[in-house]
């Protein structure tokens, strides 16, 4: 037998060239919107033949009253006076809180504070938009080094202070070489 090679095109297959499922879904398709299309056109034709019958009355009317309607409204007129007359009440008192008085006391908290610390007090600033945990929101208290050097109390406590701390001698600084 003498070798040879298969030139012949390979055999053509039906089912390779049509895909069915495509088909099938895009007649089921082409089904449902003809469909509806006559459910449509049967709706529009029966409206020409009949009118348009258009109810412009509220559903209201047509539902049955409530036998106690007046009652209720009778009942909620009287928790709206009530509620108006403690409004009022309310916005006729005084209020029990100062806010100087508390914007004050605060100041002096500030300044005992400042006079306590031995450095700069860092305090959070309260925005009236709200809290936000952002470092640029800070501020450094009102700081004056000249009433804190004046003041008697902090002198005092400064040079008992030094006193107090002995300054460590040269043997027990190490020197590092970099």
């Amino acid at each position: 037998m003498k070798p040879s090679v298969d030139n012949k095109p390979p055999p053509d297959f039906s089912h390779l060239r049509s895909n069915l499922k495509k088909q099938q879904v895009e007649e089921e398709r082409f089904t449902e919107i003809e469909r509806n299309n006559r459910i449509l056109l049967s709706r529009m034709s029966s409206i020409m033949r009949k009118g348009a019958a258009i109810d412009n009355k509220p559903t209201s009317h047509n539902a049955p009253k409530s036998l106690n309607s007046i009652k209720r409204k009778q009942e909620l007129d009287r928790i709206t006076r009530e509620n108006q007359n403690i409004l009022k009440r309310i916005q006729a008192r005084k209020p029990t809180y100062s806010v100087a008085a508390l914007e004050d006391n605060a100041r002096k908290q500030r300044q005992y504070l400042a006079n306590l610390a031995e450095f700069p007090v860092v305090l959070e600033e309260k925005k009236k938009s709200g809290y936000s945990p952002d470092r640029s929101d800070r501020y450094y208290d009102d700081y004056d080094a000249e009433d804190y050097e004046d003041s008697p109390e902090k002198n005092e406590d400064a040079d008992e202070y030094e006193a107090n701390v002995e300054s460590p001698g040269n043997e027990d600084v190490e020197a590092y070489d970099e």
